[in-house]
């Protein structure tokens, strides 16, 4: 203090240095770093300051009205990437399942080739009760082996009862081991409105599902093991000496669809959960409890067609886009550019696409180093004020701490900036 009261000079050197500093904090740093862009934007263009601070992916909805109505007790539409709701009505009714239920026994088995608890080389032998099985056939022998891979064959293509049991005596030692592991995971999934009696869906009492469980486990099946698809597009399959018809029509009707599942019963009435692919975006129907074979297929195919007319799924924001810059401080560099970790895809109708806004929410007190692949705040998309999506946003660039009188010069900066940014 004394050094300053005898040197006027070195005094007003140090007021021009402090404000020099919080003009420059203040003039070239947002203390609000919340920014919302419209999608279709030029990358860094900023648009009005708005924050959110959602954290989770959308989840899917309900559509607000129904555009048509389906033959059928229920029907439900969704696309498999978001999970996004397309289509539902009377979705959550408690109807009995059919063959359905195969979605779950062909989901364990991928997931037992995944775990490597099995291959697909690996031999099940036949048993009785499995070769004793009614209804639809894959037509084993009793003490034959069949691989996996058939058996996985003789679910999906021909919806195979015996082929069923043959599985779930290979994973589990028996049926009822077997449909204790598809009850925990249809827990696990958060399946609600289902309860599993069968490995292979024949009528049982107190087994039941809904349409909008159905398209869930479907959805987890085709995204996570999409190699499913290599046998459900299948046209045939032979065992035994046996030609029989894959049990989905819609294959032979329409090149895009490649599965998934049939399923009918007197009492459960005719349904199918479906897949196609059209230009990148997946989709899966049900519909349940359909009066006649055709039509559980002119309405299945109904509910794809509204979807890929109407409906677009795609990237608003991809990993490799900079969406802006953040400021750093103690750095080299006074600003990093900043992305999304993963694209942001979204489902939206095809009018609306371009309307979708990016809006990011960057931590206000970077400081160096920083490192490719760093947090520094979250991106949404909204549509309106609805957020569709967010995820993490990150540093694309290193940026080096930088030397001592930029890192002091800094420390100063970061101490106003946090004062006046509250």
């Amino acid at each position: 203090m004394d050094i300053i009261r005898m040197n006027p000079l070195l005094k007003a050197l140090l007021v021009v240095i402090a404000v020099t500093i919080i003009i420059t904090t203040t003039s070239y740093y947002s203390l609000q770093p919340s920014v919302r862009v419209a999608a279709g934007a030029e990358q860094g263009e900023e648009g009005e300051e708005s924050g959110n601070g959602a954290e989770d992916q959308g989840g899917p909805g309900d559509p607000e009205g129904l555009p048509f109505d389906v033959n059928a007790s229920s029907g439900y539409l969704m696309d498999a990437t978001t999970g996004t709701v397309l289509y539902s009505n009377n979705a959550d009714e408690r109807l009995p399942p059919a063959s359905l239920v195969k979605i779950m026994t062909l989901l364990l088995t991928f997931e037992a080739l995944e775990e490597g608890t099995v291959s697909l080389e690996t031999p099940v032998e036949i048993s009785e009760n499995a070769w004793r099985t009614g209804g639809s056939k894959m037509f084993v022998l009793v003490g034959s082996e069949i691989s996996v891979e058939n058996l996985i064959a003789g679910i999906a293509i021909v919806s195979g009862n015996d082929a069923c049991v043959a599985i779930a005596e290979g994973l589990a030692g028996t049926e009822e081991g077997f449909i204790a592991r598809m009850n925990q995971r249809a827990e696990d999934l958060g399946l609600d409105g289902t309860q599993f009696k069968s490995v292979h869906g024949l009528d049982a009492e107190g087994q039941f599902t809904t349409a909008r469980d159905v398209a869930v486990l479907s959805r987890e099946l085709v995204t996570k093991h999409p190699q499913v698809l290599e046998f459900t597009v299948e046209p045939s399959f032979t065992w035994s000496g046996i030609t029989q018809s894959n049990t989905n029509l819609l294959i032979f009707n329409d090149a895009t669809v490649d599965g998934l599942k049939t399923g009918h019963t007197d009492v459960a009435g005719w349904s199918l959960a479906a897949t196609a692919e059209r230009e990148g975006m997946r989709l899966i129907s049900v519909i349940m409890g359909a009066p006649t074979r055709q039509d559980r297929r002119t309405e299945s195919d109904k509910l794809l067609e509204y979807g890929f007319f109407n409906f677009r799924t795609g990237p608003v924001v991809s990993e490799d886009d900079q969406v802006t810059t953040a400021r750093v401080f103690r750095g080299v560099a006074d600003f990093v550019g900043v992305g999304p970790a993963r694209d942001l895809v979204v489902t939206v109708r095809k009018d609306e696409f371009e309307g979708l806004a990016v809006e990011t929410d960057i931590d206000q007190f970077l400081s160096a180093p920083i490192t490719p692949g760093d947090r520094v705040g979250t991106i949404s998309v909204l549509k309106g004020e609805e957020v569709l999506a967010t995820g993490e946003l990150v540093a694309q660039a290193e940026v080096a701490r930088a030397g001592l009188f930029k890192v002091i010069i800094d420390t100063i900066r970061l101490f106003f900036a946090r004062v006046f940014g509250g």
